[in-house]
């Protein structure tokens, strides 16, 4: 079968044979030929006994040919055939459901023949439920970003009683989502909720969130800040780590090409998709790598894996490069390993990984001929805390340079006098001085502050300091991290702000 040839076969799909291997989620690895392409799915020929069962997560790497580039798409096993369905080669099939996948994608079934506005929409569409004129300028703002919006009535015979295209999005005026009935299907299917509301009332987001609302919305609406969180939630989970992280800190080699030399290496931190190496050597973007992570780390044998630089950076304090790779989906070998060193890891402060008496004398004679950074697994740092520290889950407006104007919605862990956490964010890495707004508890004018990313404590966020705080901001600060709860409180914090969110822990 010819694997690189690729033509349109109907409206919306693909007509393709493309090399890929698909990979399950802690699980085993297939190659496979993917054929019929669509924006929504996929099918592909596995030669294999044990294929995935239904509903099963996976990810599929389509290889790069004369006309498509290499891409990840990411799906769940919708169908697949029986042992007696098996092809003369042996080859059975999976159709899969796709639920994340890249702008280059989708860009393959553009035709630019045909009117836009005939083709079928690709993008999650926000569904809104209301009566009268409740939510017309938020249906507005959602027109103007190009979200396709659709609207349905609470009561009535058009009051909301199911659907049969599954909306990204669920919008309800918090009066009518009180007593609104929601399709039984909605958690299953994923659907995010949002009420708005014009009231100030305190309980109001616990009983939304007794009803399943992961989100509250407060007026007056902040434009720019709605604008930003409905974009987020639209695509939530395209900008973001498809896997967990852990931080690692510990020597590893590259390998650029079979016949060069090893070269030494830190991992910072290791996910299944992927990690960010500290390296002198700095490398091409795209450049095809392998990192080789020793068995005295691994516990077993060594750790091979293979991937794509897709990101660098020159950092000047420690004079070398931070590298992002991509791995491609792992072998069933290597997802095992890379599991087992993932579970065998921890990020927490008080502990100390302590080398062997080998680890040091080799560290000690590469140190000493000038190779690699930190040749060792990095100690477990101290907690230094030493302010009153406030639970501070909302949202909080990254600005631009002039201070006017909105371009990231960052989402709070805590809060301090000094600095606060947040989650990480495209935008932001260490190093990173940015303005940032957030209100305190007496909805006055917002409290702009000047930050500093400090530190990447991995899936605990990234550390923000506060830079050049005067005594009033200082003093509203204070009062703002007394009027909230502890950080280890599971009480959702009374603080008013215009965007909440009220999911459960």
């Amino acid at each position: 079968m010819d694997t690189t040839t690729a033509a349109r076969v109907g409206e919306g799909r693909f007509g393709s044979s493309i090399r890929c291997l698909i990979s399950v989620t802690d699980g085993p690895s297939f190659k496979g030929v993917a054929s019929n392409l669509s924006a929504n799915g996929l099918f592909i020929e596995v030669a294999g006994d044990l294929l995935p069962g239904r509903n099963t997560t996976v990810e599929v790497f389509l290889r790069a040919s004369s006309n498509t580039p290499a891409l990840f798409v990411r799906g769940v096993i919708a169908r697949r055939s029986n042992s007696e369905d098996r092809t003369p080669e042996g080859k059975m099939g999976v159709g899969i459901r796709i639920s994340e996948a890249p702008a280059e994608y989708h860009a393959l079934f553009v035709d630019e023949s045909v009117n836009r506005s005939e083709r079928r929409p690709h993008t999650p569409y926000p569904l809104l439920a209301y009566d009268g004129n409740t939510l017309d300028d938020v249906f507005e703002l959602l027109e103007e970003m190009g979200a396709q919006p659709r609207r349905v009535r609470v009561t009535g015979p058009e009051g909301l009683k199911d659907w049969q295209d599954v909306p990204k999005l669920l919008l309800v005026d918090a009066a009518d989502a009180l007593t609104l009935d929601i399709p039984h299907q909605a958690d299953r299917q994923g659907v995010l909720r949002v009420a708005i509301a014009s009231s100030q009332s305190e309980i109001l987001g616990s009983l939304l969130r007794r009803l399943g609302y992961q989100y509250l919305i407060r007026r007056p609406l902040h434009r720019d800040a709605i604008e930003i969180l409905f974009r987020n939630l639209l695509h939530k989970g395209q900008s973001r780590r498809a896997s967990p992280r852990v931080v690692l800190g510990v020597s590893a080699e590259l390998r650029t090409h079979s016949w060069a030399p090893a070269r030494p290496c830190s991992v910072l931190d290791l996910s299944r998709g992927g990690c960010l190496l500290a390296s002198r050597r700095k490398l091409p973007l795209r450049k095809k790598v392998k990192l080789v992570i020793g068995g005295e780390i691994t516990g077993t044998r060594d750790l091979v894996l293979t991937g794509h630089v897709i990101r660098r950076r020159y950092d000047d304090d420690s004079m070398e490069w931070q590298v992002a790779l991509r791995f491609h989906p792992s072998v069933d070998a290597q997802g095992v390993q890379i599991g087992r060193l993932l579970h065998s890891t921890t990020v927490a402060p008080a502990k100390k990984v302590v080398a062997t008496p080998s680890q040091r004398l080799f560290a000690f004679a590469r140190r000493a001929l000038g190779q690699g950074r930190k040749l060792l697994p990095l100690p477990g740092h101290p907690d230094r805390r030493r302010d009153a520290r406030a639970r501070f889950d909302r949202h909080v407006c990254k600005l631009d340079e002039s201070g006017t104007k909105v371009t990231a919605l960052l989402t709070g862990y805590d809060l301090t006098p000094r600095g606060m956490r947040v989650q990480p964010h495209p935008e932001l890495e260490v190093g990173t001085h940015f303005s940032l707004s957030l209100h305190d508890q007496t909805r006055q004018r917002p409290i702009e502050i000047s930050a500093e990313v400090i530190r990447d404590d991995g899936l605990d966020g990234l550390a923000l300091r506060f830079l050049d705080l005067s005594t009033d901001m200082a003093g509203r600060i204070d009062g703002l991290v007394a009027a909230l709860p502890a950080a280890n409180s599971l009480v959702m914090a009374g603080i008013e702000s215009s965007v909440e969110n009220i999911a459960t822990d």
